[in-house]
């Protein structure tokens, strides 16, 4: 779970550092920063809540459903493993291929 965190304070961290629309690979991120005038307030604000209420409701999925907290943290450690690669390499040629290849460049 503290990977999750990290790894999303650390996607928001650039996100508000370089504040560049089309650098943004997040069709949703996309959409709410052009609905905020190219702003990444609401977006980021957003993004934390959404991450907020994930880290607070999965404990309790844990007590109900041990299986599905695990699927679900499983997941979600995945997925902001590779936005981790995306972050920190995605510049490097061969990984920036591949981004285009799945078309996420």
């Amino acid at each position: 779970m503290l990977f999750v965190v990290c790894v999303d304070c650390l996607d928001i961290y650039f996100s508000i550092r370089y504040l560049d629309y089309e650098g943004e690979l997040n069709p949703v991120g996309r959409l709410l920063i052009a609905a905020d005038d190219g702003s990444v307030a609401l977006f980021m604000s957003i993004k934390t809540f959404v991450l907020s209420v994930v880290v607070s409701t999965l404990p309790l999925v844990y007590a109900l459903v041990n299986r599905l907290a695990w699927f679900a943290l499983g997941i979600l450690a995945f997925s902001r493993a590779a936005l981790l690669v995306i972050l920190l390499w995605g510049h490097v040629p061969w990984i920036a291929s591949i981004l285009r290849g799945l078309g996420l460049s």
